[in-house]
């Protein structure tokens, strides 16, 4: 069984990916068990897609899915740190989704990939929002619900801003030891290129009830997603760098 991933993160994730050509060269670095490589690949058949994850375990599991869907998808047990790319490897669409908090040098692992881009490649880039956790535990704690804003998006807010300050923190989360680190600071490691931010799980990670009427849940998050005022609540932000 696969890792348990909520559902509308990839159905929202799908939808603020950029489009690339049928025949792209995409990598998606810390690859996991392979969801989103399985879906590009279904997505753009004549893609060379190669994913990559430090951990043996998970590769073998992307591979034996790949096979039993007769996909053509190219996995390799690596460590982005210390892979080599060759040096005419380079990619149209870089996604590198959940995995900076892991490394204890970020800034090197950005570089290394906006390196890896071609002339007008796209990454993408998720990273927990460092207020999300205590915001997901308060709203629980507090059995804040979807109908509770449902029709009021101003409550939403009002529910957010006790968590304002927390935003702007580096947090090292102990039981994992991952550093979470302030969009501010993501944006001024890419300074030099473009950037897109977009909000990803607005509220569908923090409510209860938040199961029927997803397609309109989904509508609303995508369109809190692009409003400063709400997606800098979002338990994850979506980054999309682009590269002249």
């Amino acid at each position: 069984m696969e890792s348990y991933i909520p559902h509308h993160f990839y159905s929202l994730l799908l939808r603020q990916l950029p489009a690339v050509s049928e025949d792209s060269a995409i990598l998606d670095v810390g690859c996991g068990e392979g969801l989103l490589t399985r879906e590009l690949a279904i997505r753009y058949q004549e893609a060379a897609i190669l994913g990559i994850d430090k951990h043996f375990k998970v590769i073998q599991r992307c591979r034996y899915l790949a096979s039993v869907k007769n996909l053509s998808i190219d996995y390799q047990i690596a460590n982005i740190e210390q892979y080599k790319f060759s040096t005419d490897e380079k990619f149209d669409l870089i996604t590198c989704h959940n995995v900076l908090a892991h490394s204890d040098r970020p800034r090197l692992v950005l570089q290394k990939l906006v390196e890896q881009l071609k002339p007008g490649g796209q990454l993408s880039l998720v990273v927990e929002n460092p207020a999300a956790k205590a915001i997901e535990q308060s709203f629980r704690t507090e059995g804040i619900e979807w109908s509770t804003f449902a029709d009021d998006l101003e409550r939403l807010l009002e529910l957010f801003e006790p968590f304002d300050s927390l935003i702007g923190q580096t947090i090292k989360k102990q039981v994992d030891d991952r550093v979470l680190h302030p969009l501010t600071e993501i944006e001024s490691w890419l300074r030099d290129v473009e950037i897109q931010v977009r909000g990803l799980s607005v509220f569908m990670d923090y409510c209860e009830g938040v199961s029927g009427e997803e397609g309109l849940q989904i509508q609303l998050e995508e369109t809190l997603s692009r409003k400063t005022e709400f997606k800098k609540f979002a338990y994850f932000y979506h980054v999309l760098v682009q590269i002249d």
